[in-house]
């Protein structure tokens, strides 16, 4: 196989390797086998009561093979009040049809502390599954507000804001 090699004052040097498709001599790099997304813009209120409030956030994918990986890509956006409370915090949950299969805490706990009483965002999240399935699936996201009391409110979709779910299955 060519050398390719960098020279710091003239850039790269050589000649690089053939490539056919995604594939480079004997690596096989996971191909993107369909591509699913998901959007919605309804408006979502939650009060800080403890329970899992459904975002609206979903979209439904089959797997052509078990050994398919399914890389989910989140914007969710919302606004938080913390009212008269001094923090908020809320979780995101990450659900494959009825399960929770990843969450992430916190979410907005540093960007309400000691500042204004209310706050709109849109957070990133990724997260890489493993289903072991050709049924179709569904995926879908959840929050709760963790702190109780205090007036604390999230707003998922606030003001019609979209967030967007895509779904991509990589070849296993």
């Amino acid at each position: 196989m060519p050398l390719i090699k960098l020279n710091a004052t003239l850039g790269l040097t050589g000649t690089l390797p053939a490539v056919s498709g995604a594939n480079l001599t004997g690596v096989s790099a996971g191909k993107i086998l369909q591509v699913v997304h998901g959007i919605t813009t309804t408006e979502v209120s939650h009060l800080s009561n403890g329970s899992q409030v459904d975002t609206g956030l979903t979209a439904t994918i089959t797997p052509s093979a078990t050994s398919s990986k399914i890389l989910v890509l989140i914007s969710q956006s919302n606004k938080v009040e913390r009212g008269s409370a001094v923090l908020l915090n809320y979780e995101l949950r990450l659900l494959r049809d009825s399960t929770t299969i990843e969450y992430w805490d916190s979410v907005c706990a540093e960007e309400v502390q000691n500042g204004g009483s209310k706050y709109g965002s849109n957070h990133a999240y990724h997260y890489q599954d493993t289903p072991s399935s050709t049924s179709s699936l569904v995926y879908k996201t959840t929050g709760r507000i963790v702190s109780n009391g205090g007036g604390r409110t999230v707003i998922f979709q606030d003001a019609s804001a979209p967030s967007t779910i895509t779904l991509m299955e990589i070849e296993g």
